[in-house]
């Protein structure tokens, strides 16, 4: 659900009143605090449910947030009340599933079906919201241009595929695309005979508005057109600011080099087109490009003959402003033979991942990667992808999501019995496998080479490939969704003040939130002392075993915005004093605890104030 469909309890400046403090010092403490919080939460541009407890047994305020949307918002909203001088604690904290699974089958891409659809490249934005970009054979009258297709995170199709490029004569080719967190995205490819009339190629591009509607005309990048400028890439960030970066032959005075050029989110030229490699013997050749939430970007290419044999990968990283930090940097430590085909990912932070294919694991190309921190410092050496090394695996792409969690795809020869076929692997920040090598095509006849990956802030992911005669005419694009159950926890009573024996209620909601069903879920809730089980336990929203603490409910599928709700029913049992009780839920693709609790306070006295705020 986007935040636009919620609607707020109460706006900013009509506040509820407040129930009268026990004391003229409390009503002014009281008053203080949540108009400064509301200041700060109306430029936060974040959704929470805040909920101010006054407790006059002792005297203090506590602050409960609960994240609507996502779970990353919890963090800042945190920060922002403390800021404002409260106390804080959370309902709920997300779960670490095992890995990703598949939502659903795999699906085509192309409504156009005939002769040849390839090379296709995505793009998700923090929703889960996607866009594929690729390349057709005379879809649109002449030779081949670039088509793309919208889709929600539900993968339902957004709107029909459309033609990218205006331009149409000859070739229109190797396309990518970069997304923003609104969902407005930019579209680039490379055109022959277009900006000068000859046969060379030219770098174009395409702006474009979340719902699918084209932001002016298509522009050209490349300032320089002698000879060609050819296969660009894009990154983006979270405002929608990007850069382009392109092989360009004979621009730097020796073969080819790597050529950027950096623009605003209204589509302006930010600065001058400007050289990335600072080696120019040689070719310098195939460069991708990553940024970070504010704009910061690394540039990684293939250079040749730099690391004393053959092509090695180099790699350079920019400020916002295109200065470059520090010097281009080696990244492949094994130098020997060639090493091709770099991807990089970077995170909102500015951590960022490079692969790259690399002749080194004993019969012919593999996989490597390596991991970097914000600083450009690498956080340790190369590491093999691939785990089946027969023939040749390659063609790689990586993606990565908020907290630095990774997946990687490539192309692996003849692995799945009929040609080429997808896998991928995925890993966890530090670097440790969270789903092992797994294939990612269902259809396996002839080939599916030209893998692209893109994953959102919560690990959610979208794989994309051609595949041969899949669609009854030659090649056609295919996709498969990967995501995760996004479980929360949150735990209410329904009389935080209780007195000594006196029963009360405890209830534990739990939501998934993401896009993938948890199963086999558990619910457990030790009762600390000072409080005894009254039973029954009852439970909502799913099948399963019910029983007396600590395991109070087992055995529970939740769907994908699917949600159950346990009571709990108990006794206290002590005099006075504060009781924190804390529940937790796990599944089989959930394996940390999500955990919720609520405090009572045995002899207090509340002021409850619910309030939704929205910038």
């Amino acid at each position: 659900m986007s935040s636009s469909q919620k609607q707020p309890l109460f706006q900013p400046d009509q506040l509820p009143d407040i129930s009268t403090p026990t004391s003229a010092y409390a009503a002014a403490r009281q008053v203080q605090l949540i108009e400064r919080l509301r200041r700060r939460l109306e430029t936060s541009a974040l959704w929470a449910e805040v909920r101010v407890w006054f407790l006059s047994q002792p005297e203090r305020w506590r602050l409960w947030l609960i994240a609507l949307r996502r779970w990353s918002t919890v963090p800042r909203l945190a920060t922002l009340a403390l800021s404002a001088g409260l106390t804080v604690g959370v309902i709920g904290q997300p779960g670490v599933a095992l890995a990703q699974g598949p939502v659903g089958a795999e699906f085509r891409v192309n409504s156009y079906t005939t002769s040849n659809q390839l090379l296709p490249h995505v793009a998700m934005d923090q929703d889960g919201d996607f866009v594929i970009a690729w390349v057709t054979s005379y879809q649109d009258g002449d030779a081949t241009g670039i088509y793309a297709q919208r889709f929600n995170a539900s993968r339902l199709r957004q709107g029909n595929e459309f033609p990218v490029n205006t331009y149409t004569t000859s070739f229109q080719a190797f396309p990518d695309v970069a997304i923003d967190q609104n969902g407005e995205f930019v579209i680039t490819w490379h055109s022959q005979t277009q900006d000068t009339g000859d046969f060379d190629y030219g770098v174009y591009a395409q702006r474009y508005r979340a719902n699918g509607t084209p932001e002016g005309n298509e522009f050209q990048v490349n300032t320089w057109t002698t000879d060609n400028q050819e296969r660009p890439r894009i990154a983006m960030d979270a405002d929608g600011d990007f850069v382009i970066v392109w092989t360009s032959d004979n621009q730097d005075g020796s073969s080819a080099g790597v050529y950027g050029q950096r623009y605003d989110a209204a589509g302006n030229k930010q600065g001058n087109e400007f050289r990335v490699n600072t080696y120019t013997t040689g070719f310098q050749r195939t460069p991708d490009a990553a940024m970070d939430a504010v704009g910061n970007f690394v540039v990684v290419w293939v250079s040749e003959t730099q690391d004393g044999s053959q092509s090695g990968i180099y790699a350079q990283r920019y400020q916002a402003d295109s200065t470059p930090l520090g010097g281009e940097f080696r990244v492949n430590v094994y130098t020997t033979d060639n090493q091709d085909g770099p991807s990089v990912a970077m995170n909102n932070d500015g951590e960022f991942v490079i692969v790259w294919d690399s002749v080194q694991d004993g019969d012919s190309a593999g996989v490597y990667a390596r991991q970097y921190n914000a600083d450009g410092t690498p956080k340790d050496g190369e590491f093999q992808i691939n785990t089946y090394t027969t023939n040749a695996q390659g063609l790689s792409s990586v993606a990565i999501d908020g907290d630095g969690d990774f997946v990687v795809v490539w192309t692996s020869e003849d692995q799945d019995g009929s040609g080429n076929g997808i896998y991928a692997r995925s890993y966890d920040k530090l670097g440790t496998v969270q789903r092992d090598e797994f294939q990612v095509n269902t259809y396996t006849a002839n080939a599916q080479d030209f893998s692209t990956v893109a994953m959102d802030e919560n690990g959610n992911f979208i794989i994309a490939w051609a595949s041969s005669d899949q669609d009854g005419s030659l090649a056609g694009i295919y996709a498969q969704r990967y995501g995760l159950p996004q479980l929360t926890l949150a735990k209410t009573v329904n009389t935080p003040l209780p007195q000594q024996n006196q029963r009360l209620t405890y209830t534990l909601t739990v939501d998934n939130s993401g896009i993938l069903t948890a199963t086999n879920a558990v619910i457990s809730d030790t009762l600390p002392v000072g409080l005894t089980f009254a039973g029954p336990v009852t439970l909502e929203g799913s099948s399963g075993t019910i029983g007396p603490p600590p395991l109070i409910a087992s055995g529970l599928t939740i769907a994908p915005n699917g949600r159950i709700t346990v009571t709990l029913p108990v006794t206290v049992t002590a005099e006075t004093g504060e009781i924190t009780n804390v529940a937790a839920v796990t599944s089989a693709e959930v394996t940390t605890p999500v955990t919720g609790s609520v405090t009572i306070t045995i002899g207090g006295q509340v002021v409850y104030l619910p309030v939704v705020l929205k910038s």
